[in-house]
């Protein structure tokens, strides 16, 4: 965590919410107003899930970066994730 120098880091953070939610013509959004609500289409492939939820974060905290450097950065983000191991698990009670 890094901490931001004279503020307290924990203000500093945001919370969001991810929700799964069936999609057509799209993998994910987000609503940065919402509380920070992102939706996810959960029908993806593991490495694409990740890289879509990083994605839509980077679109809350960067709310003016282009389309292309949210792009860029989410799926540079995500493939080092997934090269260091970093994996969903499935939470589901049996």
């Amino acid at each position: 965590m890094r901490y931001i120098k004279g503020k307290s880091a924990t203000k500093t953070l945001i919370q969001f919410r991810v929700k799964n939610k069936k999609m057509i013509g799209c993998v994910g959004q987000c609503y940065p107003g919402w509380g920070c609500l992102i939706e996810v289409e959960p029908r993806q492939c593991p490495k694409d899930y990740l890289d879509t939820i990083i994605h839509e974060s980077l679109h809350i905290i960067f709310p003016k970066k282009k389309e292309s450097s949210i792009l860029r950065a989410g799926t540079s983000i995500a493939n080092l994730l997934w090269r260091l191991g970093y994996r969903r698990v499935n939470n589901k009670k049996k």
